[in-house]
């Protein structure tokens, strides 16, 4: 079915959000976490850990007022995997492609994380990235980062999204 000849660009946005929407009301999201040392001692599944390398895309559903805080402080965390100096990590960065959908002024903003394919060796959860990830080197001078600069970045996101939801994405032939 082509849209495009039919109704105008703004029906066609609509039409696209509502279908989101309803995909997102659907789905089950994942609830607002705290740092790690504030986590239950009891090892709980990381739903933002996949363990095949395919296709995913992460919908963030974002507050309007935190969309710019949200986005500055992803490219904060990508910027210091990338000074881990670690293959691995530098490739893991790269991967994350993070796009935001058009929204009205004041409405909920949507950022996705397409991952082509996604990392099977690291969680995509922030609060494992600062508190884990980006710590284990914390003691080298430049690389790594502080407790305090790690709850620093994560402030500009813990209160930023309403939802987050990881989609398995499969090609249709």
């Amino acid at each position: 079915m082509e849209l495009s000849g039919v109704l105008s660009a703004a029906s066609r946005r609509a039409i696209g959000a509502v279908g989101l929407a309803a995909i997102l009301t659907a789905s089950a999201g994942l609830a607002a976490q705290e740092p790690a040392q504030q986590q239950p001692a009891a090892a709980q599944e990381d739903p933002l850990k996949f363990d095949q390398a395919e296709h995913r895309i992460i919908v963030w559903l974002i507050k309007p007022d935190q969309a710019s805080n949200f986005s500055l402080a992803w490219q904060t965390i990508k910027a210091e995997l990338k000074k881990m100096g670690d293959p691995g990590l530098t490739a893991f960065a790269d991967s994350i492609k993070i796009l935001r959908v058009d929204s009205a002024p004041g409405e909920e903003v949507t950022f996705l994380f397409d991952l082509n394919p996604a990392s099977t060796s690291y969680s995509y959860n922030p609060v494992t990235l600062l508190y884990t990830t980006l710590q284990e080197n914390a003691d080298k001078p430049g690389v790594g980062l502080t407790y305090e600069r790690a709850t620093e970045i994560y402030g500009q996101i813990k209160d930023a999204y309403t939802n987050i939801v990881p989609w398995r994405i499969t090609e249709v032939r």
